[in-house]
């Protein structure tokens, strides 16, 4: 939960009606402060000129919503693109881009109906440079833009299990290189009904549809625009990128042609560096070059708290420390395919063989609590491996962390604690080969899921995770929720008097 007062408010109106053959909830949004003319909008006033500077640790690939991979990624694309639906500081469904929806009877059916104002912003990659509105044919091609061979699997991972026909055409498209070989033209769940309304049809009843649908991985792209997202995106949000330095800093104004209304509670200008180290983001701050680090990494934790998790002043003294209990947890799994033919008893006795500085005790501090564990092998399990790792022409037991700073952060410690009982290997992989004997994976619990549930196939040991963050004292009206990715700046002011 947050720490700190919430005044980030959306004025939205919620009026539930029924029918005879559905339950349909309709979300009335403010009428809008932009007049259109031939279909686009009007330049408005731009905000006060703020500048709001963030700072992050965890790397950022790219501008394409279905690249964002990490976090601070999808932290960014939220600023720059946004979904059929969304989320407010407490962690609710709002509307966006759909204006409202229906749900059948059945719970199998869901109808968005558009927000007629909701645009694109003006850019010059539009034949124009002048915006567009977001129209069906938009949600339906962002989604069929998930089962590509050419971008990450994650959002198709997310949504087609629940969307009819989805499943099939993210195998065909992932399957068979040969485009004359495929049969399908698009996803069979989905259906236009004009221009302004979709239709989604599930698999199975799942109430939280809508909930995943605020996913940055669901961010609605103009259709035409998609070949170059990555460099020169184009979305509908409040913030278009003003400029850019590789993949460690992005420059963000305020677009004039944002659809919303109530726009110019937004700062003007936004920075969003990605520092290297949690020395350099530490430093940063002292220099009062960060206003926001929206996650501290657990390395950065170590400095900037104090055993009893308060916020270190001495080091910090001008900065807020905010804390929340999320949904997302970080799991340890074993490879059953590891070459190291290891039975899960095996795998998990070393685990459970490390010394009384527990990887438990060392973490528990920085945010990362034990909430399941596997079975614990007899002692005399690890005694037979023990003597198995001891003959140097044996390989090495290995783990492997992938992108989030969670999970480098146990591989590492794991790697310490073993070393002198076993020659343990550690390796940064994103591909769970042969190779690997553990792997770590963190979780975006997008579904939110109980996190105290039991442990999947092969899961050894979980963590859940509480995300510490710290914001300047002269910021005001800042929000998070539990979602990690979540990230709104509507509202937020910098107070200049301090």
């Amino acid at each position: 939960m947050r720490n700190f007062p919430t005044s980030l408010i959306l004025a939205l109106t919620f009026v539930i009606t029924a029918c005879s053959s559905a339950e349909i909830t309709v979300v009335d949004r403010p009428a809008t402060r932009f007049s259109h003319q031939d279909g686009v909008q009007t330049e408005q006033p731009r905000p006060q000129q703020t500048l709001l500077r963030i700072g992050e640790t965890e790397a950022i690939f790219g501008l394409d919503p279905l690249f964002a991979e990490t976090n601070a990624g999808k932290r960014l694309i939220g600023l720059m693109y946004q979904g059929l639906t969304g989320l407010n500081a407490d962690g609710e469904v709002v509307p966006v881009l759909a204006q409202r929806w229906t749900v059948s009877d059945d719970s199998l059916v869901y109808t968005f109906h558009l927000n007629p104002e909701a645009a694109f912003r003006d850019s010059p990659r539009f034949i124009d440079g002048k915006g567009r509105f977001v129209v069906a044919a938009d949600v339906k091609a962002a989604f069929e833009r998930m089962a590509l061979a050419s971008v990450p699997a994650q959002a198709a991972n997310l949504f087609s299990p629940i969307i009819q026909g989805m499943e099939v055409f993210v195998r065909e498209q992932r399957e068979l290189q040969i485009p004359e070989q495929r049969s399908m033209s698009g996803i069979q769940g989905i259906e236009i009904i004009n221009e302004r309304t979709v239709r989604f049809f599930l698999t199975e009843v799942t109430p939280e549809f809508t909930k995943l649908l605020t996913s940055p991985l669901a961010s609605i792209t103009p259709r035409e625009l998609t070949s170059q997202l990555g460099t020169n995106p184009v979305g509908s949000g409040p913030f278009a990128l003003a400029d850019r330095r590789a993949d460690t800093l992005f420059v963000l104004e305020y677009h004039p042609s944002y659809w919303l209304a109530n726009a110019e509670s937004y700062p003007a200008r936004v920075e969003v560096r990605r520092y290297d180290s949690e020395t350099t983001i530490l430093n940063a701050m002292r220099r009062n070059l960060v206003d926001i680090a929206p996650n501290l990494s657990p390395l950065a934790r170590m400095t900037a708290l104090r055993k009893d998790g308060s916020l270190n002043t001495d080091i910090l003294p001008e900065f807020n420390l905010f804390s929340v209990e999320g949904n997302d947890y970080l799991s340890l799994f074993h490879n059953t395919a590891s070459r190291m033919n290891l039975t899960a008893d095996e795998a998990g006795s070393i685990l459970n063989a490390l010394p009384a500085d527990t990887l438990v005790a060392r973490l528990s501090h920085l945010g990362l609590s034990e909430i399941r564990r596997g079975l614990v092998a007899p002692p005399d399990v690890y005694s037979t491996i023990r003597l198995r790792f001891s003959d140097d022409s044996q390989p090495r037991p290995t783990i492997s962390f992938f992108l989030s700073n969670y999970e480098g952060f146990v591989a590492r410690n794991s790697h310490q604690l073993a070393q002198p009982m076993f020659p343990l290997a550690m390796v940064r992989s994103g591909v769970v080969s042969r190779e690997i004997t553990w792997y770590l994976r963190y979780n975006a619990n997008y579904k939110n899921q109980y996190i105290g549930r039991p442990l999947d196939e092969n899961e050894l040991l979980r963590f859940s995770l509480t995300r510490v963050g710290i914001v300047h004292n002269r910021i005001e009206n800042f929000n998070v929720n539990e979602y990690g990715w979540w990230l709104s700046l509507r509202d937020v002011r910098l107070n200049t008097e301090l």
